[in-house]
């Protein structure tokens, strides 16, 4: 963890997290606006829903929650602009995971922090897809050299388990009260348990280091599929297991996935004309390299046909 953030709050969900983390951050500062970026997602409650950066996640469910601000992603001088004496808190993600895995320029996440700072602000920053060595790091706050106010959880916390929690510091913590915040079901023995399990298990068998070379094996095979592909692949990029390949179509993209799907490869379309790809932590060397082959295979066979 993040050596500042020294308590931890446990919920049930990864939204739940980012809305107590919100709700909080408003009463410590007294101050009503949140800033959020664009592309981003931070879970499907109506307050999680309105402080994502993406208008089909968030329009079709209005009215809204108001006092929502956003911003373009790894853009400094726009974060800028828009702190002012009314901003509680800035929410992001160190890496955006289903706005099409965007990551920023080095040094963002450490220059937000001090801007917040300056500012009177509050840093949230949303660690629920790139927690517990997603992409090589326990956390990429810890690894950037970040000061959070806030960091929220869940996902690989327990390994698929319906388990979530937010961290917080101390100067944060002691403006709270008892009451400020609960939940019926917030910290309950068997998900503490299934929690506890999973980060012994990372732990204990240096997870940390499987993802970091299985992350660099794929994407030094991957970078060559765009100069190989290029009718239909647009971009690669990634961390760790975090791999996003952008193609040139949405249609493109629908059909490898599909075609995927068929031959036993389990992928998730995103942003229409991406494909992320995000296999188990302690996958193992020729399980990637078959999952990748068969991904290859697929994309070659709709590039001939251009």
């Amino acid at each position: 963890m993040p050596p500042n953030l020294t308590r931890v709050f446990f919920t049930n969900s990864g939204a739940e997290a980012n809305d107590a983390a919100i709700k909080l951050a408003r009463k410590v500062t007294g101050r009503p606006d949140i800033i959020s970026t664009d592309q981003s997602f931070h879970g499907r409650t109506i307050s999680t829903t309105s402080a994502t950066g993406q208008a089909k996640h968030r329009d079709r469910y209005s009215p809204l929650m108001p006092n929502y601000r956003f911003v373009p992603y790894d853009d400094l001088e726009a974060m800028k602009r828009s702190l002012d004496e009314n901003v509680a808190a800035v929410i992001l993600e160190p890496i955006q995971g289903e706005g099409g895995v965007h990551i920023p320029s080095e040094g963002y996440l450490k220059e937000v922090s001090s801007l917040c700072n300056k500012n009177g602000s509050l840093l949230i920053v949303d660690e629920i897809q790139t927690g517990f060595f997603r992409t090589g790091p326990a956390f990429v706050t810890s690894s950037c050299g970040a000061k959070a106010d806030f960091m929220t959880m869940a996902k690989g916390i327990a390994g698929g388990f319906p388990f979530g929690a937010f961290a917080l510091s101390e100067n944060v913590a002691k403006k709270l009260e008892i009451g400020d915040h609960g939940g019926t079901y917030c910290g309950n023995p068997l998900g503490c348990a299934v929690s506890y399990a999973v980060i012994k298990y990372l732990i204990d068998n240096n997870i940390s280091q499987n993802v970091k070379e299985m992350g660099s094996f794929a994407l030094e095979k991957m970078s060559l599929w765009p100069k190989i592909y290029g009718n239909v692949i647009a971009d690669i990029r990634g961390k760790g297991l975090l791999i996003m390949v952008e193609f040139q179509s949405e249609d493109i993209a629908t059909n490898v996935k599909n075609e995927c799907l068929a031959r036993g490869v389990f992928v998730t379309q995103t942003q229409g004309n991406g494909i992320r790809i995000f296999p188990a932590l302690n996958i193992k060397k020729e399980e990637l390299e078959k999952g990748l082959l068969i991904i290859e295979d697929v994309i070659k066979e709709i590039d001939l046909t251009f």
